[in-house]
Parts: structure tokens; sequence; C-alpha cells
């Protein structure tokens, strides 16, 4: 990507290209930051080797990303009214799941009816990595009264009116949809799983058992809802206060 955006050998790059590089970057201070990161690591890389005899790279600053999580974190009253407010069927069972199950909405709508078991969904993560995610079995009979008699062990859960997989902007629609009625404010659906985490965690499941559910592949990304319950420290849990 520098190197495309410079037209030069990276040998030749100097303070100027890189920092031309840094101002035009986009998207998030996270993936800004993660960007500028690898530059600077490459660069400090060269000048270790040998291969350059300076460090331009030393004038980056990575951008803060902004810790706002929290948020995005809905309490437990919040979600309730959001799935009471979908409407029945499809729709409610499809805001229940994510965040009952705390899925991406790329897993939610690729689950398939073979993928249910009696407490549990085999679902397909990121990196085409699966897993199963237990979840209460009031969860999987709602989700098998979606399935229309065409519809084969291998259709998906969630569909349109047309048969087809139900798409990501639909979801979305669903979710917003939702959560303007019963909070005033739109939401997306990672929100209700960054919601699945946090409960779960103040209610006492245990982190490693919660990045299994996640499918985190780091338990360092699960960690971070530790630190997003503002409000909350540990001298709650002492006797003298």
């Amino acid at each position: 990507m520098l190197r495309l955006f410079a037209n030069k050998p990276l040998s030749d790059l100097q303070c100027e290209d890189l920092m031309r590089f840094a101002c035009g970057l986009t998207g998030t201070a996270a993936t800004r930051a993660r960007r500028i990161a690898t530059v600077k690591s490459l660069f400090g890389f060269a000048t270790r080797l040998g291969v350059r005899t300076e460090n331009p790279a030393l004038v980056l600053k990575c951008p803060k990303a902004e810790g706002c999580v929290h948020e995005r974190i809905l309490d437990e009253d919040e979600v309730a009214a959001v799935i009471s407010e979908a409407a029945p069927g499809r729709d409610r069972c499809l805001i229940r799941t994510l965040y009952v199950a705390g899925l991406r909405a790329s897993e939610v709508l690729g689950i398939k009816f073979s993928d249910l078991g009696r407490k549990w969904i085999t679902v397909r993560g990121k990196g085409s990595r699966t897993r199963t995610v237990v979840v209460p079995e009031v969860l999987i009979a709602e989700m098998r009264l979606l399935r229309w008699r065409s519809d084969l062990d291998d259709a998906h859960v969630f569909k349109g009116r047309a048969g087809r997989r139900l798409t990501t902007r639909c979801l979305g629609k669903v979710v917003r949809r939702a959560a303007e009625e019963a909070l005033g404010k739109p939401i997306s659906a990672h929100w209700l799983r960054h919601s699945h985490a946090t409960h779960a965690l103040s209610r006492g499941a245990p982190i490693h058992l919660l990045q299994s559910s996640l499918g985190h592949r780091s338990l360092a990304t699960t960690a971070a809802y530790l630190h997003v319950r503002p409000g909350q420290g540990s001298s709650q849990y002492l006797t003298l206060r």
C-alpha cells in the first residue's frame, strides 16, 4: 500500500513521503494506527538490518484509538426492549440470536438448519473457522419455527421473502428499526454482541469461556470487555469501604 502510494522503492522513501502517506490514510483511528505501526515496524527492521542507514519512520505518530466500546453497550432492559419491539417471527428471532449467542452479523446470516443442535449452533466465523456456541433450547426451537416446508437442511434460517439468505443490509435495517422504536436511537448488530460480552462477564462468565463463544483468537481481544464498564471497580468487592 505504501509502495503504491509513493510510486518509488522503499529504499528511496524519505520522511516527507511517509508523512504524506500518513496524512492520506482514511478509516477509524484504530485502522490508521495499525497501518502506521506496520510502516514504523518495517523501517525499524530495515534499519537494524543495515538496509537503511536512517529510519525516516521515526517522525510518524500513531493516532490514539478512542475507547468508545462502552458507548455501544446496552443495558439488559434496553436489549429486552429492542427485542420486544421487533416484529414477531423472523425479526425478533434474529435480534434475539444476535444477543443471546453473541454472534457477528455475518455469522448469524450464515446459520443453516443443519447447524442447529439441541442446545447449540455450529457457527462459521472469521477465516472459515468453525466453532460450537451453546444457546438455550428455547432459542433453537424459535429458530426451527422459521423453517419453510420447502426448506432442505442446508437452507439458511434467516431468509427474505424470496427465500434467499437475508442480506447484511436487511439485517441492519431490522436492528435499526427496532432500536429506534424502543430506544429512540439507531444501533448496529454489533452493539448486541458488545452487550452480550459485557453482560456475561458481569454475571460471572469465565473469560476463557466468553473467548470461545465469541470466536476470538486472542484472549486480549476478549479482555477488552473487562474495561468497558464505567462506574465499576474492584473496590465494590471489598467488605470495608
